[in-house]
């Protein structure tokens, strides 16, 4: 099962994420094994036998039901699923809010 960007920005259009919930560091995400999860992988199984190609409006509710079942199982998964960033790039509005902050908490401190 693919999560492209593309289809990860269809599903969080309906939800607003709180910027302080994107991830700041690199981290591997590992799931145990969880009776939702494993039942979704194993709906699958049937659709590998077909012969002809996996109808797409299947595998769009597929990949939702996917996505909500890690967002269920780990709530913070939305720091990694929701980051929409290029790689390597800074968050600038980001980076200049809190480059303001500490301008404003330097001069009220009267150093």
């Amino acid at each position: 099962m693919h999560l492209t960007k593309e289809r990860l920005k269809d599903f969080y259009t309906t939800l607003e994420i709180k910027r302080e919930n994107i991830r700041e560091e690199a981290k591997i995400y590992r799931f145990e094994k969880h009776p939702l999860l494993e039942s979704c992988l194993a709906s699958l199984v049937p659709y590998f036998d077909m012969k002809d190609s996996f109808p797409e409006h299947i595998a769009s509710l597929k990949i939702i039901e996917a996505i909500s079942i890690l967002r269920e199982i780990d709530p913070e998964i939305d720091s990694v699923l929701a980051d929409f960033e290029e790689p390597g790039k800074i968050d600038l509005v980001n980076f200049m809010e809190k480059i303001t902050c500490l301008i404003c908490r330097w001069k009220d401190s009267g150093i």
